[in-house]
């Protein structure tokens, strides 16, 4: 008997040190996911009231759209700017779709842009003009500027005061953040639901 107790305390002796190595393991695994977490690495889609401070922020991911409509303050026609996320942190102007062209809107295209007429409105194309940030001013009447990022159009106007400058820009936000701001999980991580 006493050869079977003392090859048991063998065994418990043994698992010792593997349990404190899980344990380490276990310490380290949390560390770095706390750390990946809090770290910013994700890009995101960012626009800031001036001077209130107001926020919206949405995960992208690099090459993803998003596009601004609202009625040009002139001519009192709509306009759409479609943009994509550069990895580099800027925002690119790929095309713009207008009724009227004059005052704040392009008569004609750039070099290697396409210019042309679809169902009565002007369509530009390939135009490629990246911007650190692009500030917009919320119209106080008419304007009635939006914003539709993955697949959702928010009013700006309803989220910010009108009349305010509201600044867009890409930022690199961690996931905690972005979780903490109201971004669920699956849009941090990119998945789409439902579409």
């Amino acid at each position: 008997m006493r050869e079977s107790g003392s090859c048991g305390r063998q065994k418990e002796s043994a698992s010792k040190p593997r349990r404190r190595t899980m344990a380490g393991i276990m310490v380290a695994l949390g560390f770095f996911l706390v750390l990946g977490a809090a770290l910013p690495s994700q890009l995101a889609l960012t626009l800031t009231s001036e001077p209130e401070g107001a926020r919206m922020v949405f995960p992208m991911r690099e090459g993803e759209p998003f596009s601004i409509r609202f009625i040009h303050s002139v001519h009192r026609t709509p306009v759409e700017e479609h943009y994509r996320i550069a990895g580099d942190g800027h925002l690119v102007l790929e095309s713009m779709i207008y009724e009227t062209y004059g005052v704040g809107n392009p008569s004609e295209a750039g070099p290697g842009e396409r210019f042309r007429m679809e169902g009565g409105k002007y369509v530009i194309e390939g135009m490629r003009r990246a911007y650190p940030e692009i500030r917009q001013r919320i119209g106080q009447i008419a304007a009635n500027h939006e914003l539709t990022v993955h697949g959702e159009t928010f009013s700006l106007a309803d989220r910010f005061v009108p009349g305010s400058r509201v600044l867009l820009r890409v930022e690199k936000k961690s996931l905690w953040s972005l979780w903490r701001g109201g971004a669920s999980f699956g849009q941090i991580l990119g998945f789409s639901w439902g579409t």
